[in-house]
């Protein structure tokens, strides 16, 4: 059985499909940190490490998303609160102000449920292993392992679970002349008995039924 164990990344434009990029904008929330003190905790904690210039180990260390530490600006990192389950509970998203200046923007570094009172980590970004929120509340992560191998995943969110709708994986080192997967029951590990061969074509129609959304985070210096 082939398995390779997955890596965060991203491959280079030339090297995957384009998707469709940023194209709807959340309304925020009427609920706000006062309503969730246990959010209101994890916000303080970026302020106060963005205020004093942690660094990307620094917020690891703190059990953070260490992506901030590219910023540490608290002009630079937000939240935003929204219940995309309509469960009555809004999820915390923590994220980068966008710009239009860098890549991490329009992902978002963590994001946060309430499960039962207590505060709980649903998932969290890295470099190569990146989080998104699309329009219809599809929960897409792209990652990958190597120049060769890129992934996928879509995912619906309930009540702090993510539960995979369908994955394509982009795996040439398999094979070079068609190299386009597909699969709704991939582990998280990465194996690709798992996927099925499709065309590049259904692969695109896939990936840009996914329209990713902009999120409006509340800068970290206007909490509230």
């Amino acid at each position: 059985m082939k398995k390779k164990k997955l890596i965060c990344g991203l491959l280079s434009a030339s090297m995957v499909l384009t998707i469709g990029g940023l194209t709807s904008v959340y309304a925020a929330d009427t609920e706000t940190l006062a309503d969730y003190p246990e959010y209101k905790e994890i916000v303080q904690k970026y302020y106060d490490g963005a205020s004093a210039a942690w660094n990307i180990s620094q917020f690891q260390e703190n059990n953070l998303c260490y992506l901030a530490g590219y910023y540490s600006d608290i002009n630079k990192l937000g939240y935003f609160l929204q219940d995309i389950d309509n469960n009555g509970t809004a999820e915390l998203f923590i994220g980068a102000i966008d710009d239009g200046t860098d890549s991490y923007e329009g992902m978002f570094f963590d994001m946060y449920t309430l499960v039962n009172g207590r505060l709980s980590l649903v998932t969290t970004s890295g470099e190569r292993d990146r989080y998104y929120l699309c329009k219809d509340n599809t929960i897409a992560n792209e990652a990958s392992g190597s120049a060769f191998l890129s992934l996928y995943h879509y995912y619906t969110y309930t009540d702090g679970q993510l539960n995979l709708k369908e994955s394509v994986v982009y795996d040439e080192e398999r094979n070079p002349q068609n190299p386009w997967f597909f699969s709704t029951t991939a582990s998280t590990e990465y194996n690709a008995d798992e996927f099925t061969s499709i065309s590049e074509a259904d692969a695109a129609s896939i990936k840009n039924k996914y329209e990713y959304a902009e999120l409006p985070f509340i800068s970290l210096a206007d909490m509230k």
